[in-house]
């Protein structure tokens, strides 16, 4: 995904551009069950030392749960990351994304979400149920194992008709 401005003088007004090259369906992994998802995360994680830093990626899929691809939307300290809801939803727009999953680690080594976490989530689905993109799952993810919020249960708890905000 690029986004480019023209620079432009006097009264004339920029364009933005933003693209998303979209890869051949054919190689793009679908995510199908909680094995499927975990592969894909560990693709993510592969290269992120997960034990000193948190790290906050959205996975972004289409209407079949092909990966279209994923987004570091975070990158905290020891204990959390700032995560600006907006950017995940202006990519999931972007790339037209029908679902997301969630990923992030606790550098601390504990599974446990914490009631930030389960707070952020719910969050994050309700604004989702705005736009008709349904956030799939929540992984958190340490250098040695893994939790699946979707696997717990955490899943989809908010009210129907709550207000999101």
């Amino acid at each position: 995904m690029k986004t480019q401005t023209k620079l432009l003088s006097g009264n004339e007004i920029c364009e933005i551009k933003v693209s998303y090259t979209r890869p051949p369906l054919h190689i793009m992994p679908k995510v199908s069950c909680p094995v499927d998802t975990l592969e894909v995360v560990r693709k993510i994680c592969k290269n992120v030392s997960l034990d000193y830093q948190e790290h906050f990626w959205c996975i972004y899929l289409n209407n079949s749960n092909h990966v279209l691809g994923y987004r570091e939307i975070a990158k905290g300290d020891q204990t959390g990351a700032l995560i600006h809801i907006s950017q995940i939803f202006a990519i999931a727009i972007k790339v037209s994304a029908k679902a997301i999953i969630l990923v992030h680690n606790h550098p601390s080594g504990i599974l446990q979400p914490s009631e930030a976490d389960k707070h952020l989530v719910g969050r994050i689905e309700k604004i989702g149920k705005l736009f008709n993109i349904s956030i799939l799952d929540s992984i958190i993810v340490t250098s040695e194992s893994s939790i699946s919020f979707a696997d717990e249960g955490l899943m989809n708890k908010s009210k129907k008709d709550e207000i999101p905000f």
